[in-house]
């Protein structure tokens, strides 16, 4: 249990800092993000095409792929969720310019708070998803909170923290070939929508 957190732990920093890193890139030149995802539409590719490019991407101490995989998703049947967080990223900046950055903010940083605090503390499950109580009740915060941060009022903040919560929640961890279901497309994605669209109604 111990060596699973420590793994998450890195996992979960590698996942904000490159995702940050990409943003502030990003911000300064949308081809970057362009370039990235053609990259990982590439690797996707690449992966299924050919058993030793999957190993290598996978399993090789060189390929940074590797140390921001779990386990379980180590397959070239799957969509990496890496890509998942790029397509997110590239349709949250091109159709809601405007809230792409709280809505990368969002998904660099409750997500993995999330899972960290939803595996150390949560024991009892939502329904009958793979979420915990705990997990989604810290995702639920940290989205306010950064929201409150980018200065959007209270109100505002949570509806849209409630709204990404519940599409985390319903996101499908298993199988992750359809990538619009991914957690790390739909948190980018619905974040910005929702702050493009709540404040019209409050």
């Amino acid at each position: 249990m111990k060596k699973e957190m420590t793994s998450e732990l890195v996992r979960g920093i590698l996942h904000a800092l490159l995702i940050v890193i990409t943003l502030a890139i990003t911000l300064k030149t949308t081809a970057f993000l362009v370039f990235l995802f053609f990259v990982g539409v590439m690797i996707e590719v690449l992966t299924r095409l050919s058993p030793k490019i999957e190993t290598w991407v996978y399993y090789s101490p060189l390929s940074p792929i590797r140390y921001i995989t779990r386990p379980e998703e180590k397959s070239n049947k799957d969509i990496h969720a890496g890509f998942a967080v790029l397509s997110g990223m590239l349709v949250s900046h091109l159709a809601f310019p405007n809230f792409f950055i709280p809505s990368v903010l969002v998904l660099a940083f409750a997500d993995p708070l999330a899972r960290l605090a939803g595996q150390r503390l949560g024991a009892k499950k939502v329904l009958l998803r793979e979420r915990t109580y705990v997990g989604s009740a810290t995702f639920f915060v940290s989205t306010l909170i950064i929201l409150m941060l980018s200065t959007y009022p209270l109100l505002v903040s949570a509806v849209v923290a409630a709204i990404a919560t519940l599409l985390e929640l319903i996101s499908l961890p298993r199988p992750r070939c359809i990538i619009f279901l991914q957690d790390n497309f739909l948190i980018p994605v619905g974040v910005a929508f929702g702050l493009s669209l709540i404040p019209r109604f409050l």
